[in-house]
């Protein structure tokens, strides 16, 4: 029987981790609505939701169109992921306590005649999600909470906001908001693992693998977006991407500039800086000035992060999973590890070049100019796979066991 799904989105990470289940959901014969929630993403020029448009069975529609309420774009509008204002967060509480804002929602829901609803990581009353997520409970909807990222550190400080917490709560109820789902989705065992320490009912856990990166997305990922053109014409040596991190994560901001620096002056490099997706690792405006003045350096906040690694010889990355797709097609994976004092599952599983300073960086990127690299065994990528896209699992069909969950509340 074919489904009626909505699927709650927020931000350019959600929609790389959800599309694909979406997309698979479309291909089983599902029908599938996503919510944007929030009125500054709406979704209209993202490749990826252009094409599940493409499908009569999907539909895109922004929060403050569909809840039908007075001021709702004022209601409604996020600064940094928060609703900002004590006015506003008072008056969104008032009308979920009154229930009218609930019964808005409510009401959404059973004109689409919503079976499931599909929600990004998080607590039920973050990203603008609370009144949906209250109205399906009073509907007896099921909730399906899926990955907006993937978990990378094999240890839960790897952040500010992390350390704060840890250091000002009982380690088991950091996540106690996290509890009213049905099901709450993991790529990896360890990340479950992780968060069932901090909170989160092991009961409602399940273990998928990756809907980001399972091949089969991969290779529609492939397709779906363009070649990247540089903006430097530039012909010498090799093409490097260097993946910024986000700043709060225990990252030695001066030694990445300096290791960006000496790449940017090299002659033998041509490097292109992609800026972290979630605007929280954007490089600094005194380097910006100065890649004006390198011949082979340049910035790419927009260009998608699958067509720069698709241009680039070698990827530098040290705090991303984008560090995955550099594996997926077959690029040099650089991990200076000196950068942050995270550990990593690509150092757990042996799964990168690992450089430990400067010097030993700027060495391997000249033994990669003279074609004498070192190299990672196939072993590590593989315990990375099973790791990551499998779940710990052997390779199976990651998507249709995504389905299978949000169709029966279990997977096959």
């Amino acid at each position: 029987m074919a489904l009626n799904v909505a699927v709650f989105l927020y931000s350019f990470n959600d929609i790389d981790h959800i599309a694909p289940v979406a997309w698979a959901l479309l291909n089983r014969g599902h029908r599938v609505r996503a919510v944007m929630l929030d009125p500054a993403c709406d979704g209209a020029d993202d490749p990826r939701l252009r094409l599940l448009e493409q499908s009569d069975s999907f539909s895109r529609h922004v929060v403050t169109d569909i809840i039908g309420m007075p001021a709702a774009s004022w209601l409604f509008e996020q600064t940094g992921g928060e609703t900002r204002g004590i006015f506003r967060r008072g008056l969104r509480k008032l009308l979920r306590d009154t229930g009218f804002s609930i019964a808005k929602a409510r009401q959404v829901l059973r004109h689409w005649n919503t079976d499931v609803c599909i929600f990004e990581w998080g607590s039920t009353g973050g990203h603008n999600r609370k009144e949906f997520h209250s109205a399906a409970r009073q509907l007896g909807l099921r909730t399906v909470c899926l990955p907006h990222g993937m978990n990378i550190y094999t240890h839960p400080a790897a952040n500010q906001a992390m350390q704060t917490a840890l250091g000002s709560q009982q380690t088991d109820t950091i996540r106690n908001d996290y509890s009213d789902y049905d099901a709450y989705v993991f790529q990896s065992e360890f990340h479950r693992d992780m968060e069932v320490t901090l909170g989160v009912p092991e009961q409602i856990t399940r273990v998928m693998g990756s809907a980001r990166y399972c091949p089969e997305w991969a290779d529609v990922l492939k397709i779906l977006y363009p070649g990247y053109a540089p903006t430097r014409k530039y012909t010498g040596g090799i093409k490097v991407v260097f993946m910024l991190p986000h700043w709060s994560y225990n990252v030695d901001r001066d030694a990445t500039m300096a290791m960006i620096e000496a790449l940017g002056r090299d002659p033998k490099v041509h490097l292109v800086v992609k800026d972290h997706t979630r605007g929280t690792g954007r490089l600094p405006e005194d380097m910006r000035a100065k890649f004006e003045t390198f011949e082979g350096a340049e910035t790419a906040s927009e260009a998608p992060s699958v067509s720069l690694i698709a241009w680039s010889d070698a990827v530098i990355c040290f705090g991303s999973s984008i560090a995955l797709e550099a594996h997926l097609q077959g690029k040099t994976l650089i991990n200076p590890t000196y950068l942050h004092s995270n550990q990593t599952i690509f150092e757990e599983t042996a799964s990168s070049i690992e450089t430990t300073s400067l010097d030993d960086s700027l060495a391997t990127v000249a033994a990669l100019v003279a074609g004498d690299a070192p190299k990672v065994a196939g072993s590590g990528i593989s315990d990375l796979y099973r790791t990551m896209i499998y779940g710990g699992r052997e390779p199976f069909d990651v998507l249709a066991g995504y389905c299978d969950l949000i169709e029966n509340g279990e997977a096959a």
